[in-house]
């Protein structure tokens, strides 16, 4: 995004002396801390969305997503999208039955984003088939996490002393 010419800023649901470094971040990214204590975060975010007017609120967990919702609904703005990285039925199938009602309950306010991102086909028929989310606003954008710099870098040479003796099977 930020390649693209877009603003990005991280809304960290973490206090600011609790942040650890992300040296893999692009250093244009803003990071702004929210605290721990979810109401309180909520809060701070709603007031930094009516201060930054952003075009765009993306989340990406389940908790996130509630707490966008709230954000967005207090803030009445901005677009959001809601990313989806699991599929969510077999996360349901595995989780205590409080566990799944709370679920169903998330999900059903995720279906109020402008747009929902799964990470792959499958966690995109599995939204739709298992918890019915709207196929219009749902669509599939992979995660990156194969790219050229992880295809070169298996390449080399892989520094660890189980394969240094090429005689011994790994």
């Amino acid at each position: 995004f930020i390649r693209a010419g877009h603003q990005v800023t991280l809304l960290a649901n973490a206090p600011a002396d609790k942040l650890p470094p992300h040296p893999e971040l692009n250093p244009a990214v803003q990071i702004v801390p929210l605290g721990q204590r979810k109401l309180l975060a909520a809060w701070r975010g709603r007031r930094w969305l009516k201060q930054a007017k952003p075009d765009v609120l993306l989340s990406g967990s389940h908790r996130f997503n509630l707490m966008a919702d709230a954000m967005r609904g207090w803030a009445r703005q901005p677009a959001w999208v809601c990313a989806i990285h699991e599929n969510l039925s077999m996360a349901a199938a595995q989780a205590s039955p409080k566990r799944r009602a709370r679920r169903g309950a998330e999900l059903l306010r995720t279906n109020r984003a402008n747009a929902l991102v799964a990470v792959s086909h499958d966690v995109q028929r599995d939204a739709e088939a298992a918890w019915r989310l709207q196929a219009d606003k749902l669509l599939t954008i992979y995660n990156p996490i194969v790219d050229q710099a992880w295809l070169a870098s298996a390449t080399g040479p892989v520094p660890h002393p189980w394969l240094e003796d090429a005689s011994v099977p790994v």
